[in-house]
C-alpha cells in the first residue's frame, strides 16, 4: 500500500487502484480527529460511545481531505453477513449523516453509476475494495470472519459479473485487518472454515498460544481467485490491525471507533 497526506489526514492507497485517474479509493486511520478515549480520535462510525457531533466532525475532515462532498459518502449497516446491494443514484449519500439512514441489514456494495462513494467500515474486519475499470464498475465490502464464511468476496465478484464485469478484468485491494500473526479463534471458527473450504492448510496457522490463528487475507484471496480474479490482480495489505492498533482500530485491542475503506468512480 501507499501512505500518504492528503488534506492534513494520513490515508493509504493500494498500488493497484491508484493507476486509474477516473478512480478515487482511500483507506483512513484512527489519526486526524476530534474523536477521544476509545474512539480517539478519527472515528468514522456512529455508534453509542461517541457522539454524532464527533463523528460528522470526522467525515467532514475526510470528505475534505478526499474532495468528495459529504453526501456523496453511502454507508451501510454491517451485520456480519454476506448481503450485497446494488447501489444507483437513488441510494448516494445514504447514511452519510446518521446511522437511522444508512443501508441497512448489509455487508457489501456495488455500482455501476459515477460520484457515488461506497464505504465500508472496519475495526479488525477486512475491508475489500474492487474495481472494473474495462465497465467502470466498483465495490465495497465488509469481510468479518462470518460473511467470509459465507463467501462474500466471491458474492461480490459474481455482482459484479452480473452488471456485466469479466472478473479477469476486476482488481481487488484487500485492506488492514487482523492479520494471521494474531487473529486467535476457537473450534466455531475453524469448523466454518471448513465448511467453507473443505481445508483448514494454509487458513489456520499456529499461534503463541494453544489456539489457531485464522489467516483472513488468504481465506478471501482464494475465494476472489476461484470467482475468477486474477491472482496478479490482488493487493494485500498484510497490515494487522492488532498490531498496528495505534494507527488503526481493533476492536481486540478495546478500540471502539472504526477506520473506513472507500472506492468512488469520478463523473467525466
Amino acid at each position: 500500500m501507499i501512505k500518504l497526506t492528503q488534506g492534513g489526514l494520513p490515508l493509504y492507497k493500494f498500488h493497484n487502484l491508484n493507476r486509474f485517474p477516473e478512480l478515487v479509493h482511500f483507506v483512513t486511520t484512527r489519526e486526524g480527529g476530534i474523536s477521544i478515549d476509545g474512539d480517539l480520535s478519527l472515528n468514522l462510525g456512529f455508534h453509542s460511545s461517541d457522539s454524532d457531533v464527533n463523528v460528522l466532525e470526522n467525515r467532514r475532515r475526510l470528505a475534505e481531505a478526499v474532495s468528495i462532498p459529504l453526501d456523496r459518502f453511502t454507508h451501510q449497516v454491517q451485520v456480519h453477513s454476506s448481503n450485497i446491494m446494488v447501489v444507483d443514484s437513488c441510494h448516494r449519500g445514504m447514511g452519510s449523516l446518521n446511522q437511522e439512514s444508512a443501508i441497512q441489514h448489509n455487508d457489501g456494495m456495488v455500482t455501476a453509476t459515477e460520484d457515488i462513494c461506497l464505504m465500508t467500515k472496519s475495526a479488525d474486519c477486512v475491508p475489500i475494495l474492487l474495481y472494473d475499470p474495462v465497465e467502470r464498475i466498483a465495490a465495497a465490502l465488509h469481510a468479518g470472519w462470518k460473511g467470509m464464511v459465507q463467501n462474500i468476496a466471491g458474492k461480490g465478484v459474481a455482482k459484479m459479473v452480473e452488471l456485466g464485469s469479466n472478473p479477469t478484468n476486476i482488481l481487488v485491494g484487500i485492506g488492514p485487518s487482523n492479520g494471521p500473526c494474531c487473529y486467535e479463534v476457537g473450534t466455531d471458527v475453524e469448523e466454518a472454515v471448513f465448511a467453507e473450504f473443505g481445508t483448514l492448510k494454509g487458513l489456520l496457522v499456529a499461534g503463541k498460544g494453544a489456539r489457531l490463528h485464522l489467516d483472513q487475507w488468504e481465506a478471501n484471496r482464494r475465494q476472489l481467485i476461484a470467482a475468477g480474479v486474477l491472482p496478479k490482480n490482488i493487493e494485500v495489505a498484510e497490515i494487522c490491525t492488532q498490531c498496528n492498533h495505534h494507527e488503526f482500530y481493533s476492536a481486540r485491542m478495546n478500540a471502539s471507533g472504526r477506520f473506513v475503506a472507500g472506492i468512488l468512480m469520478k463523473a467525466d
